[in-house]
C-alpha cells in the first residue's frame, strides 16, 4: 500500500512540476515599435504609447517613444517604445503626441503562438 501511495505522490509531483502555476501570467508578452512623423518619416521622441484594456478601458501599460542609440559622439534617435509584461489579452494601443492626430490600433495578443514572447510592430506614423 505504501508503494502505491509513493507512486501516486511521484506522479502528482511530476504533473505539478510541468503544469503552469497561473495561466494568466505564463508567457507575458513584450511589444516593441517605433513612432514616426508621417510626412518627414523622422522619429517622434516624445509620443506617449498606451495599452488600454478592452473590458474596462483602464491603462494597462504605457511608454514614451524616446529610443536612441549612440556610436561615439553620434546619437541617433529612433522613436522606439517598449512595453513589457503584457498578459495575453486583447487590447487597444493608443499613440498620442502634441501637434499630431492620435492613432489607435488593435492589439490582440491572444493570437500569438505559445512560444512567442515578443511582438515587433510596424512603425506607427502620426500625421
Amino acid at each position: 500500500m505504501s508503494s502505491c501511495l509513493l507512486r501516486l505522490y511521484a506522479i502528482v509531483g511530476i504533473c505539478v512540476m510541468f503544469s503552469p502555476l497561473r495561466a494568466e501570467n505564463v508567457g507575458d508578452i513584450a511589444v516593441r515599435g517605433n513612432v514616426l512623423d508621417d510626412i518627414m518619416r523622422m522619429p517622434i521622441t516624445t509620443a506617449k504609447v498606451y495599452v488600454i484594456d478592452l473590458v474596462d478601458s483602464s491603462v494597462v501599460a504605457s511608454s514614451t517613444s524616446s529610443g536612441a542609440w549612440q556610436s561615439g559622439e553620434h546619437i541617433e534617435y529612433t522613436g522606439a517604445y517598449y512595453l513589457n509584461n503584457l498578459p495575453r489579452k486583447h487590447y487597444i494601443l493608443k499613440v498620442w503626441n502634441d501637434g499630431y492626430e492620435p492613432q489607435t490600433l488593435d492589439l490582440d495578443l491572444t493570437k500569438l503562438g505559445k512560444r512567442q514572447f515578443q511582438l515587433n510592430l510596424d512603425p506607427i506614423y502620426l500625421t
